[in-house]
């Protein structure tokens, strides 16, 4: 199920929400119920753009105690420059997963804290390139793992 709204009194914004059911099962092991959780937020006015994502991800065992809930979240904010750079748009992303340790499903998701700055290139109304470098930590006693990435991407 997901729903959003688009509110006529602050224009650009969408919030909405989405809940998921679902009951896993893995070979030789209890069954779970899965409930999944997310909300957003995006408004985008002018050349500002600030988007926003909530989840929590909840295991419970079938006809057991075990109960386990996972949080992660975004959030990015981006601006289109003027002409005539306006085919650029510089952005930055956080971003957090919150893996509970004693969850039995996700047992080799790791945590993540990471950081995102990157531009994007608009080529056509259809295509772009983006660049962009990441800082990532997914265990607090290892070090970061930073990385350059290059992207091209086309839309239908």
């Amino acid at each position: 199920m997901n729903v959003f709204t688009r509110p006529d009194q602050v224009l650009g914004l969408q919030v909405g929400a989405s809940a998921y059911f679902d009951r896993v099962s893995l070979a030789g092991r209890p069954e779970y119920d899965e409930h999944i959780f997310t909300a957003h937020a995006v408004w985008q006015h002018g050349s500002s753009e600030i988007i926003s994502e909530v989840a929590d991800v909840r295991h419970e065992q079938v006809g057991g105690s075990t109960t386990s809930s996972n949080f992660a979240y975004y959030a990015q904010a981006a601006y289109r420059l003027p002409a005539p750079a306006q085919p650029w748009q510089p952005y930055y992303r956080f971003e957090r997963i919150n893996v509970a340790a004693s969850d039995p499903i996700f047992t080799t998701v790791p945590k993540l804290v990471g950081s995102t700055i990157g531009v994007r290139y608009d080529i056509t109304t259809f295509a772009a390139i983006k660049t962009e470098a990441r800082i990532r930590r997914r265990d607090p006693n290892l070090p970061r793992a930073n990385g350059w990435f290059f992207q091209v991407a086309f839309t239908f």
